[in-house]
């Protein structure tokens, strides 16, 4: 099945990072919340999705495995077993959080963030405290800060 090469190469290959469908993110939500835990098991993924979703196993055997072969999920055999893994984030939310909102604003708005902004604000969706904390980033940008 897969081992720790696969592994290895996401670390290192994390740049490249494979566009995460819906519900790919249902499972790296899990493993991001329990990330300080450590490891999970097939069974505690299951278990923490059931109150979202009903997928059958073979569901989420294959979205594991796509996950992991695009490097964006970590698999180990457990001690001591043949069959059964143990599943970890190698992609940290951020970088898919920026990737998406990189995917978005190419398909959705042709690459202008002004557009993006634009139909945030005219539509309604961006709260007060939204638009301050924008506009503290813009004017951060402005001054040379920190522009994330």
């Amino acid at each position: 099945m897969r081992d720790n090469n696969i592994n290895n190469e996401a670390k290192e290959n994390n740049k490249s990072m494979h566009s995460i469908t819906d519900a790919e993110w249902k499972i790296m939500r899990i493993l991001w919340r329990n990330n300080a835990r450590g490891k999970m098991t097939f069974g505690e993924i299951q278990e923490a999705l059931k109150s979202e979703v009903s997928w059958n196993v073979n569901t989420i055997r294959t979205l594991l495995l796509r996950l992991a072969e695009n490097n964006v999920v970590g698999m180990e055999k457990r001690p001591g077993q043949n069959k059964n893994y143990e599943y970890y984030a190698i992609a940290k939310e951020e970088d898919c959080a920026i990737q998406e909102t990189k995917s978005l604003l190419e398909r959705v708005f042709g690459g202008s963030t002004s557009l993006l902004f634009s139909t945030l604000i005219k539509n309604g969706g961006i709260s007060p405290e939204e638009q301050e904390e924008i506009l503290k980033v813009i004017e951060s940008m402005k001054t040379g800060g920190d522009k994330k």
